[in-house]
């Protein structure tokens, strides 16, 4: 099947591949004029495919290659790949460079496959290709893949068949034995690391040296028993030159014994480690350690439950350092110091509010004693005079912990009762409302509780006193009031009980105006507020027991109307 066929049944068959990645070491292609020939990757175990790249729709039975830039200048390869009867069959390819190193071109391919690194590929149906790399520079990597899409087994051929430029089959070589070594053992040893870009790191020959004086070892490993300089050489036979590294070793260096100074924190507070860590690093600039912090001799000396640099204590304690060699963790030595804790102050002599009534200034103090005293004016004593209203902070600071309080100041003055309105003359839903002035924060009472509201409702006739209290403590006014009613009935039978009808309370209006009617409307008589009332006649005469209506016309202008029996 043709790959145009299969173009979307394998899109869709590779958007789902698997983990794929870049294979370390890999073959290295150095064969100059001559032609590399090896197996291509069949589709049985271990086949992959890492997706589209570039022009590659899939990449399936990937082979990878490597070379090294020998002359500069172009290079052109030809890339077939033939069945194991010899048949040509389909081969694609990706080449990615120029890199410094494999390490290099591993991470950046794994990373970004499609990145400008790639700079050839091909896709087509075709069982020969040609690769082209552009003014090659002498020890630059590139890297091929190779694919083959059919799946057959069999060859790839990979030949350089034009340019001025050639491969390299030599290798730059390293070795490493890493940073210098300080350490309180009496022995070490030493692992030479060798870092060629080759796949077969069999037969690297050693040579080792102390103090510029050779030693017998041949392996990568070297036991040292004595201080000085080691150095290494390392060779293959396809290096370029040896691989030579060098390492000063020191042994049995013993640890610093460290003094740490007491520190204090707050009671609650998160204490910072890092200066005292810093401190200890700046004090001893040629020793090479880390410094850890714990609370007990136990896990020092285990290096366990290690305590966080930003560390809340609550209580005094004493903290153990240890100062650890960075190379060797048995190295290491134990210091302690007290973590001081101090409570933070408390402002208890300060309140939430202070009054300033009619304009008077106050004195506010913070009756405790501590170090130091900072209001929000600037001033340092441990009291303030205050003038004005506003927000006000006061912070005091004991043994280095401080606290800060906010209070307010408030204008406040005794209130002026401007009105009372009263709505009476009903059996059981008479209320007041209580009007004043003033610049306070008031409550109101009739007698009873006090309350925020300057409204009372369901309130019984009678005789009252209205108080209204600054809540601040700037005074207490006053005004009685009456809650007036009439009498739904009365008895005018001489007996001195109930023998006359007239409003409760009436005699507070003087100048209120009574009338009263029979059930035709027919006036039967009138008074005022101050006088005694109707005594049930008419001309002299005993009315009968029956319903009467009245009318009533208020001092304020108000006017009630109902009716009452008369019980004889």
């Amino acid at each position: 099947m043709s790959k145009i066929v299969l173009f979307v049944f394998l899109f869709l068959s590779y958007c789902g591949f698997s983990q794929w990645y870049v294979p370390s070491p890999m073959n290295q292609f150095c064969a100059g004029g001559d032609t590399l020939t090896f197996p291509n990757v069949g589709n049985g175990s271990g086949a992959g495919n890492m997706g589209q790249v570039g022009c590659l729709l899939t990449t399936p039975n990937p082979s990878w290659y490597f070379l090294q830039v020998g002359t500069p200048g172009n290079i052109e390869f030809n890339i077939s790949q033939v069945s194991n009867t010899g048949m040509p069959i389909d081969v694609d390819f990706a080449l990615w460079g120029p890199f410094d190193s494999i390490d290099e071109a591993i991470a950046e391919i794994q990373a970004n496959p499609e990145g400008a690194s790639l700079i050839d590929c091909s896709y087509a149906p075709a069982e020969e290709e040609t690769a082209y790399i552009p003014n090659a520079q002498t020890g630059q990597i590139y890297v091929f893949l190779i694919t083959n899409y059919d799946g057959q087994s069999g060859q790839i051929s990979l030949t350089q068949t034009g340019g001025e430029g050639t491969t390299s089959c030599d290798f730059v070589c390293g070795v490493s034995l890493g940073d210098d070594i300080v350490t309180c053992n009496s022995t070490h040893t030493l692992s030479a690391v060798f870092n060629a870009d080759s796949p077969d790191l069999t037969g690297v020959v050693y040579e080792w040296s102390y103090n510029e004086t050779t030693l017998p070892e041949t392996s990568a490993n070297l036991m040292v028993t004595q201080s000085g300089v080691y150095s290494v050489t390392a060779q293959l036979p396809d290096c370029i030159e040896p691989a030579t590294a060098s390492v000063e070793v020191t042994l049995s260096h013993d640890m610093p014994q460290i003094e740490v100074a007491n520190a204090h924190s707050c009671s609650g507070d998160f204490f910072d480690f890092t200066a005292i860590a810093n401190q200890l690093i700046a004090q001893y600039p040629n020793e090479n350690f880390n410094v850890s912090f714990f609370s007990s001799y136990n896990n020092a000396e285990l290096n366990q439950n290690v305590l966080p640099l930003s560390y809340q204590a609550h209580n005094t304690q004493t903290i153990y350092v240890r100062v650890t060699n960075s190379q060797f963790e048995e190295c290491f030595s134990i210091a302690t110091f007290e973590l001081v804790i101090y409570e933070y102050p408390r402002l208890t002599s300060i309140e939430d509010l202070y009054e300033m009534c009619n304009g008077e200034a106050i004195t506010v103090n913070v009756s405790e004693v501590y170090d130091s005293y900072l209001w929000s004016d600037g001033s340092t004593n441990p009291s303030l005079l205050i003038t004005e209203p506003g927000e006000y902070t006061i912070t005091v600071t004991q043994n280095n912990c401080s606290t800060t309080k906010t209070f307010t100041a408030v204008a406040s003055e005794k209130a002026t009762i401007a009105d009372i309105i009263i709505k009476d003359f009903s059996l059981s839903d008479n209320s007041i409302e209580i009007i004043v002035d003033g610049n306070g924060d008031y409550e109101y009472s009739m007698g009873g509780l006090y309350q925020d509201s300057n409204v009372f409702l369901g309130v019984d006739s009678g005789l009252y006193i209205v108080y209204v209290r600054d809540k601040n403590g700037c005074g207490v006014v006053t005004q009685p009031i009456q809650v007036l009613a009439y009498p739904l009935y009365f008895t005018p039978n001489q007996d001195g009980i109930n023998d006359y009808w007239h409003v409760k309370y009436a005699y507070y209006e003087p100048k209120m105006e009574v009338f009263i009617f029979d059930r035709y409307g027919k006036l039967i008589t009138s008074f005022r507020g101050q006088d005694l009332g109707w005594d049930g006649t008419f001309n002299g005469n005993l009315l009968p027991a029956t319903d009467y209506w009245f009318k009533i016309k208020r001092e304020d202008g108000r006017e009630h109307k109902g009716h009452f029996s008369l019980v004889r």
